[in-house]
């Protein structure tokens, strides 16, 4: 057993609720920061705000659909175990 850092983030919202809930925050994050960073403020400060947005709520993103896969895969194991029973 590896002990990676993604292994100890929480699992992925469950149900069809909690991941439509997270998907839709997550793209108005990663669409709407940025394009609040750009329309506000000062040229450098606002382009580094964008990049700095951007990455961020991407990264947790990935994350998010990093560990749902994960979940659907643990899913369809224990249901194939079940079904070899």
């Amino acid at each position: 057993m590896t002990d990676r850092w993604i292994d100890n983030v929480p699992d992925a919202p469950a149900g069809i609720l909690g991941a439509w809930f997270n998907a839709l925050v997550g793209g108005a994050l990663v669409l709407g920061a940025p394009t609040i960073a750009f329309t506000t403020g000062e040229a450098p400060a606002s382009v580094l705000l964008a990049i700095a947005a951007l990455v961020l709520f991407g990264f947790l993103e990935v994350v998010f659909v990093y560990k749902l896969y994960q979940r659907i895969a643990g899913r369809r194991a224990l249901r194939a175990g079940r079904d070899d029973d």
